[in-house]
């Protein structure tokens, strides 16, 4: 089971020349929400993060609460959460940053990603 949850709009700051990890970080803040989030999800629930082709830039995020893990998944997990990202996403933002935003009353889960070469006026699409 997948559950959707619509990325919205943000401004992402990239850095050129900023050495890439082969991992995401995640922040406090996304932890928290994520937390929050499962309160009411299947205990065996995690929020997954994907990259597939669309959006004004060639490619978007996807973020959605799932159950089933595949084999190519990478799992990140702390005490009251995970995050799961497919392998083939997994190249599209290592080194990059999950954080969730709170702005002009809209919250979102955002992506701050070092290897996307241009992005949508709103970031959640990009190209690279």
């Amino acid at each position: 089971m997948t559950k959707i949850i619509e990325s919205g709009c943000g401004n992402t700051t990239i850095l050129a020349g900023d050495e890439v990890s082969n991992e995401i970080i995640i922040s406090e803040v996304a932890k928290e929400k994520i937390a929050e989030m499962l309160v009411s999800e299947d205990p065996e629930s995690f929020l997954r993060v994907a990259v597939m082709g669309g959006g004004c830039s060639g490619f978007r995020y996807l973020f959605g609460f799932d159950t089933k893990l595949e084999e190519d998944d990478i799992t990140h997990e702390w005490e009251n959460g995970r995050v799961v990202v497919d392998n083939m996403s997994m190249d599209f933002i290592k080194g990059g940053t999950l954080n969730y935003v709170v702005q002009f009353g809209v919250e979102y889960f955002h992506v701050v990603n070092p290897s996307a070469t241009s992005q949508c006026g709103c970031g959640s699409s990009f190209n690279i």
